[in-house]
C-alpha cells in the first residue's frame, strides 16, 4: 500500500480523474475512498475561483488561480486508510 500510497499522492491535481483513481484501485487490487479523494480535489478546484464563484481572467485571456487556492491534501485521506 505504501507504494500506491505515494503514487496517488505524488500525482499532480490535475491528473486525479476519477478514471485514473479507478486505475489504480484495480491495478493495485486495494481499496480506497475514491469519493473522499476526489471529493478533496473538488474542493481544491473550487479554491482557485475567485470571491463571487467565477474563473479570475487576466487581461490577456489566462485563468489564474485565486489567491486562495490550495493544493489538494490526498495524503492526509489516504493515510488512515493505509493502516
Amino acid at each position: 500500500m505504501a507504494k500506491l500510497h505515494n503514487d496517488v499522492v505524488d500525482l499532480g491535481p490535475g491528473q486525479l480523474t476519477a478514471n485514473r483513481m479507478r486505475c489504480f484501485q484495480g491495478e493495485f487490487h486495494v481499496a480506497f475512498n475514491l469519493d473522499a479523494v476526489l471529493r478533496e480535489v473538488h474542493r481544491s478546484n473550487m479554491s482557485k475561483l475567485g470571491r463571487d464563484g467565477k474563473p479570475l481572467i487576466r487581461e490577456d485571456g489566462k485563468v489564474v488561480k485565486s489567491e486562495s487556492y490550495f493544493l489538494p491534501d490526498i495524503a492526509s485521506i489516504l493515510s488512515p486508510q493505509a493502516r
